[in-house]
């Protein structure tokens, strides 16, 4: 199993990095900004990215929306965070396959990468 998880905070990166170790994921990648997340996924093909609904790619598309052309088989998940609204988690849900609050990913990253797996 390949996890890419893109977004600008380092703190978080290394956080989801440990999560993942302690769900039995021992290939993450991590990526800072869209376009070295759009390099790992075209280089490693992960089966799953997790990637900041805020990152925008130089052409000013969500890197969401520019994973799926390039990783049609991979479960892209949406993270936002916890104040943004159903409205907007929704809009999100049409473009990536879910969408997760950060604060919930720790609790929700085993089932995400078991769903991946299979």
């Amino acid at each position: 199993m390949k996890l890419l998880v893109i977004d600008p905070a380092r703190a978080f990166l290394e956080a989801v990095k440990n999560c993942a170790a302690d769900a039995g994921c021992r290939s993450v990648i991590t990526a800072g900004n869209a376009e070295e997340g759009l390099r790992a996924a075209s280089a490693m093909r992960p089966e799953i990215v997790l990637a900041d609904h805020d990152l925008r790619t130089a052409e000013g598309k969500s890197v969401i929306h520019a994973l799926r052309p390039l990783l049609p088989g991979a479960v892209l998940v949406c993270l936002s965070l916890d104040d943004e609204g159903e409205m907007s988690r929704a809009r999100w849900r049409t473009i990536a396959d879910i969408c997760v609050e950060k604060p919930r990913l720790a609790e929700t990253l085993p089932a995400l990468l078991e769903a991946a797996a299979h």
